[in-house]
């Protein structure tokens, strides 16, 4: 993501503003899955297109995702795995709703940036980095936070895992990632990281 400079106001909290967009948009499933239907919020919700590019590569960067506010579309990666599919898309909207005019969230910058370019290591930033890193690297936080809590809301996580028990079968049934979901499970002390290997193969 390349945003535009400056400091911007105070901001509000990525999570609540999540919780907010699927209350909001009464959180839509996946077909025969119990999944947050992601693609399904940007379209209908936020009137948000949705577009499949394989190598997506503006500028000769390659990227898992682009946001265009002027256009209302976001472009993802058709070569990726469905669960940073859609990731990619929730970290998006999480840009339009925190960082442009889609949402309730005060914007992170005084002048709204043009585009918002998310290579892959954007999609990694954890919560733990934000005191070391700039105002770019924090805005990639801030959508993964709410990426992370509009895919698996906690009553939802709680609900699928104890149904799974299981890594592997919990992360299909909810449409991300293992490693995804394994962060989500430790934030909410349903297992520790160490353990999430194990629990990935538990029958």
């Amino acid at each position: 993501m390349r945003p535009a400079r400056g400091p911007g106001p105070l901001w509000k909290d990525p999570k609540r503003i999540a919780e907010e967009v699927l209350a909001r948009s009464g959180a839509p499933r996946l077909a025969g899955r119990s999944g947050i239907d992601i693609e399904r919020i940007l379209r209908y919700y936020r009137s948000i297109d949705v577009m499949y590019i394989s190598d997506l590569s503006p500028g000769g960067t390659r990227i898992d995702a682009l946001f265009v506010p002027e256009f209302s579309i976001v472009m993802v990666e058709a070569n990726s795995l469905e669960g940073r599919q859609r990731f990619s898309l929730a970290h998006e909207l999480g840009h339009a709703e925190l960082e442009h005019d889609y949402g309730p969230a005060d914007s992170l910058f005084d002048a709204q940036p043009v585009s918002f370019l998310c290579e892959h290591d954007d999609m990694r930033s954890c919560p733990v980095d934000d005191r070391r890193i700039g105002m770019r690297r924090r805005a990639e936080i801030r959508a993964n936070q709410f990426a992370a809590t509009l895919l698996m809301p906690v009553s939802l996580v709680r609900e699928v895992w104890r149904e799974t028990g299981n890594v592997r079968t919990c992360a299909e049934e909810l449409g991300v990632s293992k490693r995804a979901l394994e962060i989500r499970l430790s934030e909410l002390r349903l297992v520790s990281i160490s353990s999430a290997p194990r629990l990935a193969t538990t029958p």
